[in-house]
């Protein structure tokens, strides 16, 4: 998605070994994170969990994608691009979040009950997973992690990369984040045991998908090299430039 819109905006080439790999890469992430999935074809949870998400990459993308001029023509430092960003993110959460647990309907869509629902409450006419306005106390400490890491941190990396680099390969790391939560949830279940968190599944066939992900990587790394060789390959009247000094370059012109 973020390769189509730099390419449509003419700020990236099309080249063969950046589009396989990031088809590889992308190929090797949706194998781990759908592989031996059971999906019911009338859940319209499914379906909205799909349009969110795709509404999220688009949003991902076209962020990275508005902040390079920003942070390359105007010179914004990083930090100030992402405050920014957060100022007027957290101005639109302000108002997703009053609307949702002002209208019951909200409140069922995003707490729906399920078979695993522990606690039922009455949201108007609708029953809930969740109450409105209320966080569990187990909550809390997720909650925390995911604002100051991969939140505030993540987005400023985000932006702090997009200053060296082309946006496809700034988001075409994102494909590295299944293969992680695969690596830290086997690490979490060897030490701690499966007992105590077993929600948490080992890594099974889908794993393989992460052979897809560092492939494609190799491949957009190797693509972002030759561009560099390419455009750092100087010529002959850049190299003599180099070596004039400036007072005998302008007696040479």
């Amino acid at each position: 998605m973020t390769v189509t819109i730099a390419i449509f905006l003419g700020w990236e080439s099309a080249t063969p070994f950046k589009l396989l790999g990031i088809f590889i890469a992308f190929g090797g992430a949706a194998f781990m994170v759908f592989y031996g999935q059971h999906f019911s074809s009338s859940s319209t949870g499914l379906l909205a969990g799909n349009i969110l998400f795709f509404l999220n990459c688009l949003g991902t993308a076209l962020y990275v994608i508005t902040t390079k001029p920003l942070i390359n023509t105007y010179k914004y430092p990083p930090i100030t691009v992402t405050g920014f960003s957060y100022i007027f993110g957290s101005l639109f959460m302000a108002v997703t979040a009053v609307t949702i647990n002002t209208v019951p309907g909200g409140v069922k869509f995003v707490c729906p009950v399920d078979e695993n629902t522990e606690e039922v409450f009455r949201c108007g006419h609708h029953y809930c997973s969740c109450d409105t306005w209320t966080v569990p106390d187990n909550a809390w400490i997720p909650l925390a992690y995911w604002i100051v890491f991969n939140s505030v941190l993540a987005y400023f990396l985000l932006t702090w990369g997009n200053r060296y680099a082309d946006a496809s390969k700034v988001l075409g790391y994102t494909a590295l984040q299944p293969l992680t939560s695969a690596l830290v949830s086997l690490i979490i279940i060897t030490i701690a045991g499966k007992s105590k968190y077993p929600d948490l599944k080992e890594p099974g066939m889908n794993g393989l998908g992460g052979v897809g992900i560092v492939f494609g990587l190799l491949f957009i790394m190797y693509d972002n090299h030759l561009q560099k060789v390419k455009t750092d390959k100087p010529g002959e009247d850049s190299v003599c430039d180099e070596l004039i000094p400036e007072e005998g370059r302008s007696r040479k012109q």
